[in-house]
Parts: structure tokens; sequence; C-alpha cells
């Protein structure tokens, strides 16, 4: 390659949904240096409020229909499983069938898309171009894209969750993670517990924090109104994905038990497959007009500068950008204790840790609730704190150009 001709990246996503990955890459593209890198976008599914914030250098490549038959799609999976049988030979049609039928009776079906992606992936087409570099930054199964599907030099692996927390079948992901030049990891923890599950990939490691922009952070959240209630009493907001990992029923179980004393309303800001479910269980504790669901919006920051508290109720996470982000709004902070929820607050520090309990969360936000000064006191401290992290692109750099 001449000294100034431009490498080539590619990125696989699964989505543009407004999550924390797909916020985390959004960060990434804004700040790449488009003088020296190409980039194209490949993406599963063509859907999500983020779509539009992609930069305009970023080549987003044509969606491949076929992939999604292999993505045991929750909100699509029959019309999926039907239409295998149409367009698909029937080997092709039985695994589908099979893979969701294991699952639905498992209740894992992560561990089933596996399976299914070794057996049927021969119905994508290998990607033509050729790229210096190619990232799989989403789930594992991007990952999986990149090592099957595409001709790179180098090909890494993102992970952005406690692999230690998750039920895998880890003999698979071991032969993926193989083939994989560099892993990347978002918190020392999760490069720990990564370690933890695959000694033998130690050396691969790297850990490469989400990048965050203080400033552009900080001018969102003043930029439209927010709020348009005249609710006066305590506002807790959580930014999380509608889904068992992110504990909103605890969160839902704690609401209840602070709703008999305190004058609150609990935000929460997105969306995902166990909506009905969370909305159907709000209604059976009756805090219908406690507990609200705010729907997705891309810009969530000036309802989080408004609110009092901040509140993540998760079973496991990786490093949620969320909490970096209420971090650099300086709000009181409540975690539960994912595994690695130390890596981001200190515990009676600089914000609260509690037990996976309705009754411990409940516990802690009371503490802020009664005690004013205990949140100013931690908001001193994170206002304290460095939170622009854009050094870590030159990691990026680092391991692109290695």
């Amino acid at each position: 390659m001449y000294e100034n001709e431009k490498k080539k990246i590619l990125f696989v996503m699964d989505s543009m949904n407004v999550g924390g990955v797909e916020k985390s890459l959004i960060s990434l593209l804004l700040n790449i240096d488009y003088c020296k890198y190409d980039v194209d976008l490949f993406i599963f599914k063509h859907n999500g409020l983020f779509l539009d914030m992609i930069p305009s250098q970023v080549n987003v490549l044509p969606i491949n229909k076929d992939i999604k038959y292999l993505l045991l799609r929750k909100n699509a999976i029959f019309k999926d499983l039907f239409n295998s049988f149409r367009f698909f030979d029937k080997k092709v049609a039985f695994n589908i069938f099979s893979s969701v039928v294991k699952g639905l009776f498992t209740k894992n079906m992560e561990m089933q898309r596996q399976s299914l992606w070794t057996k049927c992936n021969y119905i994508i087409k290998n990607m033509e171009k050729e790229y210096d570099v190619a990232i799989g930054y989403h789930s594992i199964t991007t990952s999986y894209m990149v090592i099957d599907k595409v001709n790179a030099k180098k090909k890494i692996g993102w992970i952005h969750n406690d692999y230690g927390t998750v039920q895998r079948n880890t003999e698979i992901d071991k032969s993926y993670f193989n083939l994989l030049d560099e892993i990347v990891t978002v918190s020392d923890l999760c490069g720990k517990g990564f370690v933890c599950a695959f000694p033998e990939f130690e050396e691969k490691i790297n850990i490469i924090h989400n990048i965050v922009s203080p400033n552009l952070i900080h001018k969102m959240s003043i930029e439209n109104k927010g709020f348009d209630d005249e609710f006066n009493g305590i506002r807790i907001i959580s930014l999380a994905r509608l889904e068992s990992q992110k504990g909103l029923d605890l969160a839902i179980q704690a609401c209840a038990i602070l709703a008999k004393t305190y004058n609150i309303r609990w935000h929460i800001f997105g969306e995902g497959p166990d909506e009905y479910k969370l909305k159907k269980m709000v209604k059976q504790y009756g805090v219908e007009e406690v507990f609200i669901f705010s729907g997705i919006t891309k810009n969530p920051y000036t309802y989080m500068r408004q609110a009092n508290i901040y509140a993540q109720t998760s079973r496991h996470e990786g490093k949620p950008i969320a909490v970096d982000e209420a971090m650099i709004l300086t709000k009181p902070i409540l975690l539960t204790n994912f595994s690695t929820a130390s890596d981001q607050i200190d515990n009676g520090i600089n914000g609260i840790i509690t037990e996976k309990s309705p009754e411990a969360i409940a516990e802690g936000l009371e503490k802020y609730i009664n005690d004013r000064s205990l949140g100013e006191a931690f908001s001193q401290i994170l206002k304290q704190k460095v939170h622009d992290n854009i050094d870590e692109l030159e990691k990026v750099y680092d391991l692109i150009n290695e």
C-alpha cells in the first residue's frame, strides 16, 4: 500500500437502534480521521433512530436480505420461519425450524443463533471488497460475519458485555475467537471476565473504553425543552433496552415500594422485546402513573439533566455508556452490583451500588431522596473528574495500523 493511500475499514453492526453500542459507534465514527481512512458500514437490519446520525463520510452498504433468517428475530420469528420454507431448501428451513423450537423450549435463543449460523451461513454471500481491517463491532454474531464472509487482512471482534455473565456455546465462540487477530473489550473487568473464560486468548485482548464527548452531551442537554409537565417531586431516569438483562422488573418493584411513601416519577427511555410484559407488570403493581415508559429519543440528555437521580438496575453489563453520560451531567447515580459496576462508580464515594433486589434498590434511592446533600456531594466529586476520553481513539488507530 502506498504511503498516502487510505486504509479501507469495515464495521459490522446488528442495527442502529437507540442503544449503548450504537451510540458508542456513532461517537467513534464522528471522530475518525477520514483523510486517512475509508470507512464502510455493514448493518444486518437497516432500522433505528441512529441511522441518520451516521456521518456522511461513511459508506453504508446495502442490506443482505438473507441474514435475517439466521438472527431468529424475536419480533418476526414465525414470519421468518414461514418464509424460510418458501425461499430456501428443506435443509435450511428445517434447521431454522429446529432452532426456533429449541430456543423457545430452552428459553435461550442466543445459543440457537450460534448453532444455526455455523450450519447455514452458506446462504449469505461473501463480501467481494477487500479491506485492510474488518471489525465486528456489535454482537458476537457480527464477529462471526467478519470471520466467515469478509475478506480482510486483519479481523477484530469488539466485546461490549462481560462474557462470563452470558449463556453461550463457548466451543463455538472459541472457534471464532481463534480466527480473530485482535479482541477488544470496553473495560478492565470485561477484559478479565473474557480472559477467565478464554485464557488462551489473553494476548489478543485490548481494552478500549467507549468514546464519549462531554462537550456534545452538555450541548445536547440544553437543545430542547425536556419534560413538559408541572411535576415537582423526585424524578428518576433510566436509559435501558426493555429486556431482562436491564432488570427493569426489579425497578418496577422498587418503584412500587417507594411510591407508597414518596412523590416520585421514574422515566424509562428505551424500547425492546419485553415492553408488553413490563407494561403488564406496571399495571399489576399499580404504578402506571409513576413508572413511565417514555419511548426512544436520539437526545435523552435534556431529560437526564432535569432528573434528580439516574438509576441503572441491570443484571449484567459491559460498561454502560449511559452511566458515563450521567456522570458527565453530574447526576446522583444508583447502580446495581453487576460485575462491572465498580469500573464506573466507587460505592459511597461518587454514587451508590446496591444488591440486585427491589428492596435494596428502593433503599439506595431512598438515601438520595431523604438526604439531598448526599447527591449534591457526589455531584461535586463528579464535576472534578475528567470525563473526556477522546484519547481512546488513538488506541483504535494503533490497533488498525499495527
